[in-house]
This record gives structure tokens, C-alpha cells and sequence, in this order.
């Protein structure tokens, strides 16, 4: 049997445990158990839109061209199924950004991401979530002071350890924060 080690700040209580394991394995760049954990999460839930979403991350992290793409696909048909029953669903709403800039589409991931920024400026999720999506957009100006706020409120996890976010890295005031 595997043993998975925790990381402070990874596990996010409100979701099932093999999602969480999933991000452990995944920002241990072990992209077979990752997608591993996320899979069977999938299979338990397919109508989590957060399971398709990681479970495309997983596929892409591990060179897959085509199925990243499906799973991105269905994350966002059910994200908008999310928003169409609740649009005040900012966790929805930040979580269905995220897709849509991994598939380029940068003007909507922007647009659905800033006024959530607006309305929880004290949320590191969102912060960190904005910061992920403004990075795979290639503005890190606007990533750069996202990330800053995230790492003030504590979240350090997906900044240090996710693999698209290594060009915000090496951003020399989210370095520095990073190396304290």
C-alpha cells in the first residue's frame, strides 16, 4: 500500500479524499497517481465538473493531446449548468475560469474570473485561482500582484508546487516571497 504524505495547506476538507490526494500526487509531479485519484473520484461523481477539470490537468500533464480537451470540455458544460442554477456561484465561477484559459480562451476566463477578484479580495483561493489564470494567459503583471495577495493569506501550495505556475515563479517579487 502507498502511503501519500500531506502537505500543510493542500488538503481541502470540503472535498472528497481522493481529490485531495490527486493535488498531492500532482504537485509531487506524479501525474500517473494524480490521474490515478482523480479518475476513480471521477468515476465516483461524474457530475463534479472539478473532477473533469483535473483529470484533463493529469492527461495534459502526462502528454495526452486529446483527452485533456474532453474532460476540459465537459468541466465547462457543467460549470455553466452550476452558474445557470446559481450565477452568484463565485466558486463556480472561478473554477470554471481555469479551464477556459488552459483552452485559450482568455477574454471569457478574464471576464468570469474579475468580478469574483472584486468581490472576495481577501480570498487566497480566488487570489491564487486568478493568479493561475492571468499566468496561463500570459500576463504575469496582472498575475504578479494575485499571487503576492495569495501568498500574504497563506496559500503557498499551488504557487510552489503547480507546474503551469512556474513561469510566475521566477518572477523575482514571487520568488523572493517564495524563498523567505
Amino acid at each position: 500500500m502507498r502511503r501519500h504524505f500531506f502537505f500543510s495547506g493542500i488538503v481541502d476538507s470540503s472535498r472528497p479524499f481522493l481529490y485531495n490526494i490527486g493535488w498531492v500526487e500532482y504537485y509531487r509531479s506524479h501525474f500517473e497517481l494524480a490521474h490515478s485519484s482523480w479518475q476513480e473520484a471521477l468515476d465516483r461523481a461524474p457530475e463534479k465538473p472539478a473532477y473533469h477539470a483535473v483529470v484533463g490537468d493529469a492527461y495534459r500533464q502526462l502528454g495526452d493531446q486529446a483527452l485533456p480537451k474532453v474532460h476540459y470540455l465537459r468541466a465547462l458544460e457543467l460549470y455553466h449548468g452550476l452558474l445557470e442554477l446559481s450565477p452568484s456561484n463565485d466558486e463556480a465561477a472561478a473554477e470554471l475560469s481555469t479551464p477556459l484559459a488552459i483552452l485559450g480562451e482568455c477574454a471569457e476566463a478574464e471576464s468570469v474570473i474579475d468580478p469574483v477578484l472584486s468581490r472576495s479580495p481577501e480570498s487566497f483561493e480566488f487570489m491564487t485561482r486568478g493568479a493561475y489564470v492571468f499566468t496561463r494567459c500570459g500576463s504575469l503583471e496582472a498575475a504578479k500582484p494575485l499571487a503576492l495577495k495569495s501568498l500574504s493569506l497563506g496559500d503557498v501550495a499551488r504557487i510552489r508546487f503547480d507546474p503551469d505556475l512556474a513561469e510566475l515563479r521566477e518572477v523575482p517579487e514571487v520568488r523572493l516571497v517564495l524563498e523567505y
